[in-house]
């Protein structure tokens, strides 16, 4: 019975409107705030962690265990790093929501994020099995991530247009675009120094948990594995 519950109530953060009306009135009155916080972690860490052992099946190994812990560390120190901040600049603005409240709803979108994410991670690992190419499996994961990110964006919109009716569409989509331009800046850095991800081995090299070259910028790598896949000469 009580597995049962569990199930449908992670079930209800892919449903919002409907399944997860129960979870956004908790969060617009402010009940069962402890017990939200904690169930939204769990959700992160264990399914954020699937999705992580998908990307380091393409090395195997000990890869899987450390991108398993990773990446849910990923998801809360990036959480950790912003949430302050966006926070403070949404009061600012003249927004309405308590910290425990942004806090609970901010917890909710990265568990519907990493939720749909875990749904994916059948798709990587059939992308993993079938090329050899380390940059075309770095733009997949590129790609997927921002597909959950849509729904993360859907996710945020639909919560907050639930606990603040009386929000005007404008100033809603201020604040959307305001805490995910904050969240994926410091995220993709943060990407980039918790690197390996999917791994790259020189011969007779073991695998890291940390590159000792974590100097650098995320979004000029990104560019430059596409531009050595169209140009061929990728690896």
């Amino acid at each position: 019975v009580i597995m049962r519950k569990i199930y449908r109530k992670i079930c209800s953060l892919l449903h919002l409107p409907t399944a997860g009306r129960q979870i956004l009135d908790d969060i617009k009155q402010g009940k069962n705030t402890k017990g939200l916080i904690l169930f939204l972690t769990a959700v992160i860490l264990i399914f954020s962690g699937l999705y992580g052992m998908a990307i380091g099946s393409y090395l195997g190994g000990i890869q899987i265990l450390y991108v398993l812990i990773k990446l849910p560390f990923f998801f809360l120190a990036t959480l950790i790093l912003s949430v302050v901040s966006a926070f403070v600049l949404d009061a600012i603005l003249g927004f309405h929501l308590h910290f425990k409240q942004y806090l609970t709803l901010v917890l909710l979108v990265l568990a519907a994020t990493s939720l749909t994410l875990a749904s994916l991670a059948s798709v990587l690992y059939f992308f993993i099995l079938t090329s050899s190419s380390h940059d075309f499996i770095i733009l997949v994961n590129v790609s997927l991530f921002s597909i959950t990110g849509c729904f993360g964006v859907y996710a945020f919109f639909t919560a907050r247009r639930f606990i603040l009716p009386q929000e005007s569409q404008k100033k809603r989509l201020l604040a959307l675009i305001m805490w995910f331009c904050l969240y994926g800046f410091i995220g993709l850095q943060m990407a980039w120094m918790l690197k390996p991800w999917v791994g790259l081995l020189k011969s007779g090299e073991t695998t890291p948990f940390f590159r000792d070259d974590i100097r650098g910028n995320v979004y000029v790598e990104i560019y430059r594995a596409y531009d050595r896949l169209i140009k061929g000469d990728y690896y």
